[in-house]
């Protein structure tokens, strides 16, 4: 990637970030304001008791909560009407992580979380047909159904007696869905990842990001709809053009996905290469995934050496604290495992990571998911 490329495309994360970062802090401010100055019933004053005041005063950071719920809910919403709409296949529907999911029995609910994200819908795209697949209603989707949902919420405190719960209840929803419309809907590369706004209009420009997004949509519906392993999978699904711009994350989860092709199929060399290919600093990744491929580098140093392996990244707070909040991940327990069992021979801790994986065969949304890391565990001596 080009120095200048580089160069603005930092700078575009930064400027994304900083955005982002300020229409938060504006939501806090206009939230705090309608509690303090529409929150107060008349015959409300601080004399009639602190402790009255101070639980009405929590109460109300509650109801602040339950709007930015109701937000997460209307945006995810917004994704699945839209996506419908234009042809698109529901699959999955996620608030924090209770999860619908569509399987190959039917509709079940499941259980899913992922560090970093409070919701996500995931649907099945239409034909990707050269390219002429809609994308722009599905990813604008949310924010557009944000934003009518804050004309109905302002519409409902006109009509209130503009004081009290109901009152700021409406004030604070209709605060939140402008803050997830315009944080989502404006074009932004943010320091983690490309927003919806910015997917919507730059992925008509750069065709590697266009397929990349349509590939991503196919390969979970054939893992969670119709069970089949990365492995079994069209490797066509997985093409990416020799001078793709990986500095794009869609672009390099394309890359990822091959690397997770290539650990299911056991092709390890193959996939360290892959590894070594997206942990190059100019490879733009969100920390999750550098994160996730590290666990996989570490496996496969422990299926090389065994208890020579070098582990000691697992020993960094940084990743100590992913763990943590992925500890119910497969592939993270399937590494913990593996280092536990042959490396630090701690027959405890590697009993307590196959109770973990046992525990979410009941409750992980891919089966396809577990078959495979079922596999590698195995593998382990």
């Amino acid at each position: 990637m080009a120095a200048g490329t580089k160069k603005k495309r930092n700078t575009q994360r930064i400027i994304g970030t900083a955005v982002t970062v300020a229409l938060g802090l504006a939501a806090g401010v206009l939230g705090g304001i309608a509690i303090v100055f529409r929150g107060i019933e008349p015959y409300e004053t601080p004399e009639s008791g602190f402790g009255t005041f101070l639980l009405r005063y929590c109460g109300y950071l509650l109801l602040f909560g339950a709007a930015w719920l109701l937000g997460v809910i209307i945006h995810e919403g917004g994704h699945l009407v839209f996506g419908l709409l234009t042809g698109y296949r529901f699959r999955s529907f996620r608030v924090f992580s209770l999860m619908l999911v569509k399987t190959e029995e039917g509709l079940a609910f499941k259980r899913f979380s992922l560090a970093g994200t409070g919701g996500q819908c995931l649907m099945a795209p239409p034909d990707y047909d050269g390219g002429n697949f809609p994308y722009m209603l599905y990813n604008f989707g949310g924010a557009l159904l944000n934003l009518a949902a804050a004309c109905v919420f302002g519409g409902l405190y006109l009509v209130s007696s503009g004081i009290g719960v109901w009152a700021v209840f409406c004030i604070l929803t209709v605060v939140m869905n402008i803050y997830f419309a315009l944080a989502n809907g404006i074009p932004l590369m943010t320091k983690m990842i490309p927003n919806d706004g910015y997917n919507a209009t730059h992925l008509g420009k750069d065709p590697s990001a266009k397929f990349a997004f349509w590939s991503q949509l196919r390969i979970n519906e054939l893992l969670q709809a119709e069970g089949k392993r990365l492995r079994e999978l069209d490797p066509a699904l997985f093409a990416i053009a020799d001078d793709a711009d990986l500095s794009n994350p869609l672009t390099a989860t394309q890359l990822i996905n091959r690397e997770n092709r290539a650990m299911d199929a056991h092709k390890f060399e193959e996939a360290k290469q892959l590894i070594g290919t997206l942990t190059r600093p100019e490879t733009e990744l969100m920390g999750l995934y550098r994160s996730l491929l590290e666990m996989d580098r570490m496996f496969i140093d422990i299926l090389d050496r065994g208890g020579e392996a070098d582990v000691s990244p697992m020993e960094t707070k940084e990743m100590q604290s992913f763990c943590r909040s992925m500890r119910n991940f497969p592939s993270v327990i399937r590494t913990e495992y593996a280092a536990a069992k042959a490396v630090k021979h701690d027959e405890k801790k590697a009993a307590e990571c196959l109770a973990r994986f046992r525990a979410l065969e009941k409750t992980y949304p891919t089966k396809a998911d577990l078959d495979a890391e079922r596999e590698l565990m195995e593998l382990v001596r």
